[in-house]
């Protein structure tokens, strides 16, 4: 794929990644977060480990100290916690107020880009970063200036504002970590010990929560494709596609394209799960798709 440019296949992810949600939101109704995580893991596990053992066996166990540390903060950080976090954050706040917190991943990724990678982008960057987040935080919370909104913060919760903000900066370190990988490991690699160290601590988590598998709902036909689907598609397929663009991809530019997940994910609810687009979201997207062009073009 040399002759794809980076933030193209970073964009191509995101609007994979906006497919999750259809399958996702009853899976998680049917069973517990945690458990649902853990099957897409072993499912990829089992697609991915017979390649990477028979293909690049004499290579997976040929990493650095700091490159070790980036495959952990990756695999159980991003991939493992930082995904149950945010999906406990809807149990304590407004899902509005979750969805905007976590437009803290791309500063934090920025600040720690400056600080581990030297990644010193221009001012225009800057501008441009700044209206591409003001513009993502409309269409995830359009009610934004709004009463209604205002209301949302009512008895926030502390606990809720940690899983939160957890999960945002634990998927900004994973930027980073994986941008410092992708240096000397091949994207197959990568995705590899993603996969295996969140197999690893999702295995633990559900082990040591005395989770039970309601086997009536865990295999029915609809649950098994929604998680077959979301392993693969949203799972292994995105996240190969979006190593490959973050390769040669600062990971403060990949972090504001990414913003165009929130672009796909709404107008797939409008058209499947029946959520219409208000006008400021119809506004804001437009605005957030100038403004990340203009940003991969700087």
């Amino acid at each position: 794929m040399n002759f794809v440019s980076g933030p193209f296949l970073i964009a191509i992810a995101a609007l994979l990644w906006a497919t999750d949600a259809v399958f996702r939101v009853p899976s998680v109704k049917r069973l517990d977060p945690a458990l649902v995580v853990l099957i897409e893991h072993t499912i990829g596990m089992l697609i991915i480990g017979p390649y990477i053992f028979f293909r690049h066996r004499k290579d997976i166990f040929k990493l650095s100290g700091r490159e070790w540390l980036g495959a952990f903060l990756i695999g159980s950080g991003a991939s493992a916690l930082a995904t149950l976090f945010f999906t406990a954050s809807f149990r304590y706040l407004n899902p509005s107020v979750a969805i905007l917190l976590q437009k803290l991943q791309p500063i934090i990724t920025v600040i720690l880009a400056y600080l581990l990678l030297g990644e010193a982008p221009n001012r225009k960057f800057f501008l441009w970063a700044l209206l591409a987040l003001f513009s993502a935080t409309l269409l995830a919370a359009p009610d934004l200036a709004t009463r209604n909104f205002i209301h949302s913060f009512d008895g926030f919760n502390v606990e809720g504002l940690s899983y939160s903000i957890a999960a945002a900066s634990l998927w900004a370190c994973a930027t980073v970590a994986a941008k410092v990988m992708l240096r000397q490991v091949p994207v197959t690699i990568t995705l590899f010990w993603r996969y295996t160290f969140g197999w690893m601590t999702l295995l633990f988590v559900v082990f040591f929560s005395g989770l039970t598998v309601p086997l009536s709902s865990a295999f029915n036909p609809t649950t098994i494709r929604a998680l077959f689907y979301m392993a693969t598609v949203p799972g292994i397929l995105a996240l190969f596609t979006y190593y490959a663009g973050l390769k040669r991809t600062t990971a403060s530019l990949a972090t504001f394209i990414e913003l165009l997940f929130p672009i796909a994910a709404i107008l797939i609810n409008t058209v499947v799960l029946d959520s219409p687009l208000s006008m400021v979201q119809v506004l804001a997207g437009f605005v957030l798709v100038s403004a990340v062009t203009r940003i991969s073009l700087l």
